[in-house]
Protein backbone atom coordinates (compact mmCIF):
# COMPACT_ATOMS: atom_id res chain seq x y z
CA UNK A 1 0.00 0.00 0.00
CA UNK A 2 1.63 3.55 -0.76
CA UNK A 3 0.70 6.30 1.32
CA UNK A 4 1.75 9.87 1.18
CA UNK A 5 2.66 11.30 4.32
CA UNK A 6 2.82 14.94 4.45
CA UNK A 7 4.46 17.06 6.93
CA UNK A 8 4.40 20.93 7.82
CA UNK A 9 5.22 22.97 4.53
CA UNK A 10 5.55 26.46 5.22
CA UNK A 11 5.13 28.91 2.63
CA UNK A 12 8.98 29.31 2.35
CA UNK A 13 11.86 27.48 0.09
CA UNK A 14 12.32 25.13 2.83
CA UNK A 15 9.37 23.01 2.35
CA UNK A 16 9.16 19.79 4.22
CA UNK A 17 9.32 16.67 2.04
CA UNK A 18 6.35 14.55 0.59
CA UNK A 19 6.85 11.41 2.30
CA UNK A 20 5.92 8.19 0.21
CA UNK A 21 5.56 4.92 1.97
CA UNK A 22 5.22 1.42 0.56
CA UNK A 23 6.04 -1.73 1.76
CA UNK A 24 7.49 -3.01 -1.47
CA UNK A 25 10.53 -2.10 -3.27
CA UNK A 26 9.67 -2.48 -6.36
CA UNK A 27 6.79 -0.19 -6.13
CA UNK A 28 9.06 2.77 -4.62
CA UNK A 29 11.75 1.86 -7.46
CA UNK A 30 9.38 2.77 -10.27
CA UNK A 31 7.91 5.92 -8.50
CA UNK A 32 11.68 6.95 -7.92
CA UNK A 33 11.89 9.28 -11.65
CA UNK A 34 8.55 10.88 -10.55
CA UNK A 35 9.17 11.59 -6.91
CA UNK A 36 12.53 13.52 -7.80
CA UNK A 37 11.36 16.74 -8.93
CA UNK A 38 9.03 16.75 -6.47
CA UNK A 39 10.54 16.52 -2.95
CA UNK A 40 9.31 13.78 -2.46
CA UNK A 41 10.84 10.73 -0.21
CA UNK A 42 10.68 7.11 -0.53
CA UNK A 43 10.48 5.02 2.10
CA UNK A 44 10.22 1.59 2.38
CA UNK A 45 8.16 0.59 5.46
CA UNK A 46 5.13 -1.64 6.63
CA UNK A 47 2.14 0.53 7.28
CA UNK A 48 1.15 -1.06 10.69
CA UNK A 49 4.74 -0.11 12.01
CA UNK A 50 5.39 3.24 10.54
CA UNK A 51 9.20 4.64 10.66
CA UNK A 52 8.15 7.91 11.90
CA UNK A 53 7.59 9.89 15.25
CA UNK A 54 4.38 10.19 17.10
CA UNK A 55 2.53 13.60 15.89
CA UNK A 56 4.79 14.55 13.43
CA UNK A 57 2.65 14.51 10.23
CA UNK A 58 0.23 16.82 9.31
CA UNK A 59 -1.86 14.59 6.39
CA UNK A 60 -2.05 10.75 5.18
CA UNK A 61 -3.45 9.64 2.17
CA UNK A 62 -4.02 6.26 0.88
CA UNK A 63 -5.84 5.07 -2.37
CA UNK A 64 -6.34 1.34 -3.00
CA UNK A 65 -4.27 0.06 -0.97
CA UNK A 66 -5.86 0.45 2.50
CA UNK A 67 -8.24 -2.46 2.33
CA UNK A 68 -4.72 -4.27 1.98
CA UNK A 69 -3.60 -4.06 5.44
CA UNK A 70 -3.50 -7.13 7.61
CA UNK A 71 -5.91 -5.64 10.33
CA UNK A 72 -7.56 -2.39 9.71
CA UNK A 73 -7.58 -1.39 13.44
CA UNK A 74 -4.10 -1.18 14.11
CA UNK A 75 -3.13 0.48 10.61
CA UNK A 76 -6.14 3.53 11.84
CA UNK A 77 -3.65 3.38 15.40
CA UNK A 78 -0.67 3.83 14.11
CA UNK A 79 -2.09 6.42 11.37
CA UNK A 80 -3.50 8.44 15.09
CA UNK A 81 -0.22 8.36 16.23
CA UNK A 82 1.83 9.71 13.86
CA UNK A 83 -0.27 12.19 12.84
CA UNK A 84 -0.60 16.06 14.90
CA UNK A 85 -2.98 16.92 16.22
CA UNK A 86 -5.09 18.49 13.91
CA UNK A 87 -3.78 16.10 11.13
CA UNK A 88 -6.17 14.57 8.85
CA UNK A 89 -6.42 11.24 7.27
CA UNK A 90 -7.94 10.55 3.20
CA UNK A 91 -8.55 7.05 2.40
CA UNK A 92 -9.97 6.31 -1.11
CA UNK A 93 -10.77 2.87 -1.40
CA UNK A 94 -13.31 0.43 -3.10
CA UNK A 95 -16.46 -0.49 -1.74
CA UNK A 96 -19.13 -3.41 -2.58
CA UNK A 97 -22.34 -0.99 -3.00
CA UNK A 98 -25.84 -2.68 -1.97
CA UNK A 99 -29.09 -3.38 -3.69
CA UNK A 100 -29.69 -3.84 -7.34
CA UNK A 101 -26.10 -1.59 -8.54
CA UNK A 102 -24.14 -4.11 -5.71
CA UNK A 103 -25.78 -7.12 -7.48
CA UNK A 104 -25.09 -5.83 -11.17
CA UNK A 105 -21.84 -4.51 -9.42
CA UNK A 106 -21.16 -7.91 -7.48
CA UNK A 107 -21.82 -9.87 -11.14
CA UNK A 108 -19.64 -8.26 -13.03
CA UNK A 109 -16.83 -8.11 -10.31
CA UNK A 110 -16.65 -11.70 -9.37
CA UNK A 111 -17.60 -13.52 -12.55
CA UNK A 112 -16.92 -11.25 -15.67
CA UNK A 113 -13.80 -9.15 -14.94
CA UNK A 114 -11.42 -11.99 -13.46
CA UNK A 115 -12.26 -14.12 -16.69
CA UNK A 116 -11.76 -10.72 -19.14
CA UNK A 117 -8.81 -9.54 -16.99
CA UNK A 118 -7.31 -13.12 -16.72
CA UNK A 119 -7.79 -13.50 -20.58
CA UNK A 120 -5.98 -9.80 -21.61
CA UNK A 121 -3.21 -9.49 -18.58
CA UNK A 122 -2.57 -13.69 -18.49
CA UNK A 123 -2.99 -12.94 -14.36
CA UNK A 124 -6.48 -14.06 -13.78
CA UNK A 125 -5.72 -14.39 -9.83
CA UNK A 126 -4.80 -10.61 -9.89
CA UNK A 127 -8.69 -10.32 -10.71
CA UNK A 128 -9.64 -12.74 -8.36
CA UNK A 129 -8.11 -11.09 -5.51
CA UNK A 130 -9.66 -7.71 -5.96
CA UNK A 131 -13.18 -9.12 -5.64
CA UNK A 132 -11.82 -10.98 -2.60
CA UNK A 133 -10.32 -7.81 -0.65
CA UNK A 134 -13.07 -5.54 -1.26
CA UNK A 135 -15.50 -7.92 0.15
CA UNK A 136 -13.56 -8.17 3.09
CA UNK A 137 -13.17 -4.80 3.65
CA UNK A 138 -15.73 -3.26 6.02
CA UNK A 139 -18.71 -1.16 4.73
CA UNK A 140 -19.10 2.46 5.25
CA UNK A 141 -21.35 2.34 8.64
CA UNK A 142 -18.82 -0.12 9.89
CA UNK A 143 -15.47 2.25 8.56
CA UNK A 144 -16.10 4.95 10.33
CA UNK A 145 -16.75 3.44 13.29
CA UNK A 146 -13.61 2.12 13.15
CA UNK A 147 -12.20 5.25 12.36
CA UNK A 148 -13.98 7.13 14.93
CA UNK A 149 -12.73 4.11 17.59
CA UNK A 150 -9.03 4.96 16.83
CA UNK A 151 -9.90 8.59 18.11
CA UNK A 152 -10.50 10.45 15.19
CA UNK A 153 -13.39 13.03 14.71
CA UNK A 154 -15.61 13.89 12.08
CA UNK A 155 -15.58 10.44 10.66
CA UNK A 156 -16.98 10.51 7.02
CA UNK A 157 -17.51 8.54 3.91
CA UNK A 158 -17.94 10.24 0.41
CA UNK A 159 -19.02 7.50 -2.05
CA UNK A 160 -17.96 7.75 -6.08
CA UNK A 161 -19.42 6.05 -8.93
CA UNK A 162 -22.43 5.00 -7.71
CA UNK A 163 -20.88 3.41 -4.67
CA UNK A 164 -18.19 1.34 -5.88
CA UNK A 165 -15.63 3.59 -4.27
CA UNK A 166 -15.37 5.89 -1.74
CA UNK A 167 -13.17 9.06 0.54
CA UNK A 168 -12.91 8.11 4.22
CA UNK A 169 -11.79 10.64 6.29
CA UNK A 170 -10.82 11.56 9.83
CA UNK A 171 -9.51 14.51 11.82
CA UNK A 172 -7.06 14.00 15.04
CA UNK A 173 -8.43 16.21 17.76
Amino acid sequence: MTMALYRHRPKTDGAAPILALDFSHNMLSRGAQKFAPHNIVPIEADALHLPLADNSVDLVTSAFGFRNLANYEEGLAELFRVLRPGGQIGILDCNQPSGAVGALYSLYFKKILPRLGGMISGERGAYSYLPASVERFPRPPRMKQLIREAGFEDAAWTGYTFGTAGLYRGTKP
